[in-house]
């Protein structure tokens, strides 16, 4: 939705939940990425369990199609410096 009006009845209406943010002070809204974090770490925060992990093999394997999906990561001439972590 806008920020000005929010989610359009149509969107709405193809949701199976809608959640509500709290927000205080000064904040009137929250970018799509902010919002998503919060609520995955509520998600955590209640069911633990929901976090899941991989083993490292399959974690090596992920990064790996993850860096050729976008060749700059691998090359490192992208934003931050390339491939590390």
């Amino acid at each position: 939705g806008t920020e000005g009006e929010g989610v359009s009845d149509q969107i709405l209406s193809l949701a199976s939940r809608a959640v509500f943010l709290p927000m205080s002070g000064f904040m009137q809204s929250l970018n799509v990425a902010v919002a998503c974090g919060m609520l995955l770490q509520r998600l955590f925060d209640l069911a633990p369990e929901a976090r899941g992990d991989l083993v490292p093999d399959d974690r090596v394997a992920l990064r790996q199609r993850l860096l050729q999906a976008v060749p700059r990561l691998a090359t490192g001439t992208g934003a931050g410096g390339g491939g590390g972590g």
